[in-house]
């Protein structure tokens, strides 16, 4: 048996010696260099390719089957550039094969360079190498068939001594949307890879967008991670991931399962970091706002799914001292997304600019572009929202605004056919109630917009709050509103806008004036009616108010607008007219008659009259100079007054004729039937004569 094992492991020997010396006979007269014009020839046959072999093919048998090429040009053939390489090189080791063994040396691909590109129709350059190559009859029928015929791999022994690829760049350019994308200085390092071991993954590169009419953008890119891939268990782990995109820094982990019809899951994160570092290098600056403002960013969250479909469970997003928590999920074959978010609590005062940021502009030149109206060059960006698909559901416990609060806030959203629809918004909102829908429609050239919104018993103090230091009015209200408008500028929307709204409230308190006692001062001081809320002994009872405003083309009619106060009733009407920036109203007070019932010592002449105000002007007049009193109703006074004062004295002359001629008639009777009266008064006679 000895023996018989001498003559077979001699017998080996000779075998490998034979084929090795093979092996460098064919090495030694066989020149792969003369067969290069065939190679070409090949590539422009079957694949339709300009192959251009410029630098040496090196060819070794023994023991490493290896092919060594470099200086390679590859064109379409419109003699475009499609792709290059400077230098590739892979070896497989004979005798190991021949054993059962996979050894594969390192395989080097060097400074490749690859150009895609989509034309103006939306054809990729490489969609017609693919169809002469036959990539047209790969079918998912077939990829099965392939999988299912495939031969068992679990006693493979595979051992890849590593795969480098260095200083590789990829070109993609759109020509339809002027974007172009470049992966530059691209190193991919793999070493020592085996099936069921763990193999190190480092990839570092950078990437460079331009887009058109934008700035340029270059973002460096280094990523990090262990593999392990099990063929009998068809599992592909990723673990220990990180990536460094710019400034920003992730961890992830992914297990792909079932290599015919893959699923995965995994898990992915970005530990708290500052956002402005994060984004500058994308090349987007944050506005300076407040300390607590921007201050810090995270993400956590599941991820699974398959070739259909990406879930995220468990999403938690925090930024400063708000948490957002829910799921996501986005359906690939309908490009369809779902969302599901609920937060705590945001302070939107942390991200508003301060108030120097605010200050109104009054150079020359903003004024004279106040004065211009509004933007019709200034076009909104349009919405891409034919390409969207969306249902979002978003829940925000409180949100507060300068010091007002807004609680139990629920939005249900969806974008579907180019509409983008917020089906409810609900919130508990100034003490009273908020529900609302609205809807997008850029389905047209011009997007149409539509807003119906109701407030119920809302604190007018509270909702003034958010426009006024120091509100002036008190009291329980109800709004309604309904609001359309389309177009593609700040221009359009205002010439459009129509719609109505309504405004009631049953009682409330004006603060900071008392109006019956400055009426009893002078009502002709109704045009200089000033309130001050840190008067705050000074208030006036206010019921009845009502108003209602039609919309139409921008320009906002106010038919009614009435309210009773202590002292009288007050009435407006008039218009807001939005595209030319100028309102046109009337105010008027009736003094009522409880005011006379104090010792004010107002003058009677204005009781139950109506004191008109006319206020007029744009938006940019000088609030001083807005309002003037309406001095005709005191010219038809005075008429009235000394129309009245007339008739008064013509009455009492008349009275005194009257008198004057009946004494004088008395005498004259009394003269001349003297003894015939009898002692009776003349007056008596007279009475008597004419029946009374």
């Amino acid at each position: 048996m000895k023996g018989l094992g001498k003559i077979l492991l001699g017998a080996v020997g000779i075998v490998v010696v034979a084929i090795g010396g093979l092996a460098g006979y064919v090495a030694y007269v066989f020149d792969p260099n003369a067969y290069r014009a065939d190679i070409e020839r090949q590539a422009r046959d079957s694949v339709g390719i300009e192959l251009h072999i410029k630098g040496d093919i090196g060819l070794s048998f023994f023991p490493w089957l290896a092919v060594e090429i470099g200086d390679i040009d590859m064109n379409l053939p419109d003699q475009t550039a499609f792709a290059r390489l400077e230098q590739a090189r892979a070896a497989i080791n004979i005798p190991a094969l021949l054993s059962g063994a996979v050894q594969i040396d390192r395989i080097l691909i060097d400074g490749v360079t690859l150009n895609l590109a989509i034309d103006k129709n939306g054809t990729g350059n490489w969609e017609t190498l693919m169809a002469r190559a036959g990539a047209e009859d790969v079918s998912d029928d077939n990829v099965q068939e392939t999988a299912e015929k495939a031969p068992e791999t679990s006693s493979m022994q595979l051992a890849v001594a590593g795969l480098e690829i260095r200083d590789a760049t990829i070109h993609y350019r759109d020509e339809a949307t002027e974007q172009q994308v470049a992966l530059k200085g691209l190193n991919l390092i793999i070493d020592q890879f085996a099936f069921g071991k763990a193999t190190p993954i480092r990839l570092d590169m950078q990437l460079e967008t331009q887009m058109a009419d934008a700035e340029s953008l270059a973002l460096p890119i280094k990523a990090e991670a262990e593999m392990v891939l099990n063929v009998e268990t068809q599992t592909l782990d990723l673990s220990a991931v990180k990536l460094d995109l710019g400034a920003m820094t992730a961890r992830a982990s992914l297990t792909l399962s079932g290599f015919n019809t893959p699923r995965f899951n995994g898990a992915f994160a970005i530990p708290t970091q500052v956002p402005a570092r994060m984004l500058a290098p994308l090349g987007v600056e944050l506005p300076t706002l407040g300390e607590t403002a921007f201050a810090r960013f995270g993400l956590t969250t599941q991820v699974s799914g398959a070739s259909d479909v990406v879930r995220l469970s468990q999403l938690e997003i925090t930024f400063d001292d708000t948490t957002l928590s829910g799921q996501m999920a986005y359906i690939i074959d309908t490009a369809q997304l779902k969302l599901t978010l609920k937060g705590d609590a945001i302070n939107f005062d942390h991200y508003m600019a301060s108030a120097e940021d605010e200050l109104p502009d009054d150079t020359a030149e903003a004024a004279s572009n106040r004065h211009k109206g509004w933007s019709k060059e200034e076009l909104l960006p349009a919405l891409p929202l034919s390409d969207l698909a969306a249902e979002i559901v978003f829940q925000l416990a409180r949100a507060e605004r300068m010091g007002q609060e807004i609680s139990d806030i629920a939005i249900k959203a969806s974008v579907k056919d180019g509409v983008a629809s917020v089906s409810e918004l609900t919130a508990k909102a100034f003490g009273g109630s908020l529900t609302s829908t609205a809807q997008l429609d850029a389905r047209a050239a011009k997007p149409i917009i539509r807003v119906s919104s109701k407030l119920r018993n809302v604190q007018a103090e509270q909702l003034m709050a958010m426009v006024m230091d120091d509100p002036i009015l008190a009291a329980q209200i109800n709004m309604t509103a309904d609001i359309g408008t389309f177009g593609v500028s700040a221009h359009d929307f205002v010439h459009a806008l129509n719609g109505s709204a309504k405004m009631e409230a049953a009682e409330g308190v004006l603060k900071g004036i008392d109006m019956a006692q400055q009426l009893c001062r002078d009502p002709r001081t109704v045009a200089e009616f000033g309130f001050r809320p840190s008067a705050t002994g000074l208030t006036t009872a206010a019921a009845g108010m009502n108003a209602s405003f039609r919309i139409k083309d921008g320009v906002i009619r106010n038919p009614t607008f009435k309210i009773s106060v202590d002292a009288a009733h007050f009435t407006a009407k008039g218009m807001v007219d939005l595209p030319k920036r100028a309102f046109d109203y009337n105010l008027g007070l009736t003094l009522a008659n409880d005011l006379f019932d104090k010792s004010c010592g107002i003058n009677p002449v204005f009781k139950g009259r109506r004191i008109p105000v006319e206020c007029a002007g744009t938006f940019d007049t000088d609030p001083t100079k807005l309002c003037a009193l309406d001095t005709g109703f005191i010219e038809d006074i005075i008429k009235e007054e000394a129309a009245k004062k007339l008739k008064k004295e013509a009455a009492r002359a008349q009275a005194k004729l009257q008198e004057k001629a009946k004494e004088k008639l008395e005498t004259e009777l009394k003269n001349r039937l003297g003894d015939a009266l009898n002692g009776q008064d003349p007056g008596d006679v007279l009475k008597g004569l004419f029946g009374r």
